[in-house]
């Protein structure tokens, strides 16, 4: 079990689910954590989201914005602010090779994440 893992568990303990909700643009996703996926996502955000756009979020004249992190929310939009995290026996009950993955796509930055719990405790 990874470190955050354990810091969900000793947390929320046996609660049923678990919301993770990053502040955008960095999200959180379950998958797998391999080096070629995660090429393979960053090649094909790349391919949707061209960071020389034209976005209008990038023209400060329009937007108010002078970071020019337009891709970054849009990519965000794709990928989604959170996740639900499913609990068994106050562990994640993730797949083999599933990680919940936080996906920064506008830093590096200092970040807030929220989790909320949702359920109850589990039967015994």
């Amino acid at each position: 079990m990874s470190s955050f893992d354990k810091f969900l568990t000793k947390v929320f303990g046996s609660s049923n689910q678990r919301y993770l909700k990053t502040v955008q643009p960095t999200v959180a996703e379950i998958n797998e954590l391999e080096p070629a996926l995660t090429h393979d996502v960053t090649g094909l955000l790349e391919r949707l989201v061209d960071p020389a756009g034209p976005w209008r979020h990038d023209r400060p004249e329009l937007s108010g914005c002078d970071r020019r992190n337009a891709a970054s929310h849009l990519r965000a939009l794709l990928l989604g602010p959170g996740v639900v995290i499913p609990v068994s026996a106050g562990r994640p009950a993730l797949g083999r090779f599933q990680r919940i993955v936080f996906v920064e796509l506008d830093g590096p930055r200092e970040r807030t994440v929220r989790l909320t719990v949702l359920g109850t405790e589990e039967a015994s």
